[in-house]
């Protein structure tokens, strides 16, 4: 982004200079990944323990429900915040957790409107995650949207905080807000080998599994122990 906005500079200077420039590059957009093969930043994100942690610790209803359905789901944070009460069926076995609705960058519920054509899609939820779905619906008073009564009733904004302290409670420095769950998510069922790629495909919704192998898969260090077993006994007879 530094690259580009400076280029962008050099645009505007040699245009106040009336030199020869085609002045259309300076709204020419670049993807999002366009710059990613030069990024050699490692990406964060929570190990496997760190999770657990943060959800096991936390004390306050909506944090516990919030949390526990991001890294079970691994939804886009537009898409969790739209959850509403009609989109959980909880008489389903398993559980199911339908994705519908979306906020818009002002938090505005955006109904049935979401990202991709494949992003709208149904996903089977833990008994552990039911139960506290059914008790969180029972005990709170849902903000309404019109005729939807909303799950979780706050901003993206109000999420990031939300994990923010609850990570600097267990003494864990968390980034990029919300986004971590998505990785975590699609990382632990990656390592647990127990879906197909067609099936990882329908839960998170995507149309293939070049970018989710590319970007999203991270080591959560998962198998910490098996693995250091091994390497204990590597030279062992």
């Amino acid at each position: 982004k530094d690259t580009v906005a400076t280029f962008k500079l050099f645009i505007r200077y040699c245009l106040a200079r009336k030199w020869v420039i085609d002045p259309s590059i300076l709204n020419w957009k670049f993807n999002k990944n366009f710059f990613q093969d030069e990024n050699t930043k490692a990406k964060w994100q929570p190990k496997y323990k760190d999770v657990l942690k943060i959800v096991d610790a936390e004390l306050d209803p909506l944090n516990q429900v919030l949390f526990y359905t991001a890294a079970e789901t691994g939804c886009r944070l537009n898409e969790l915040l739209g959850l509403t009460h009609s989109d959980i069926d909880l008489k389903s076995r398993p559980a199911l957790i339908y994705t519908n609705h979306s906020l818009d960058k002002w938090d505005n519920l955006r109904e049935n409107f979401l990202k991709t054509a494949t992003s709208k899609r149904r996903i089977e939820i833990s008994k552990g995650l039911a139960i506290m779905l059914k008790n969180w619906m029972e005990c709170h008073v849902p903000k309404k949207n019109g005729k939807y009564k909303m799950l979780f009733g706050i901003t993206k904004a109000s999420a990031k905080m939300r994990i923010i302290r609850a990570a600097k409670r267990c003494g864990i420095s968390w980034q990029n807000g919300m986004s971590p769950f998505r990785k975590f998510s699609y990382s632990y069922l990656r390592d647990t080998q127990q879906f197909t790629d067609k099936q990882l495909m329908l839960r998170f919704g995507w149309s293939n599994m070049d970018t989710p192998n590319k970007w999203y898969y991270k080591d959560i260090d998962k198998n910490q122990p098996e693995r250091i077993a091994a390497i204990e006994g590597m030279l062992l007879n």
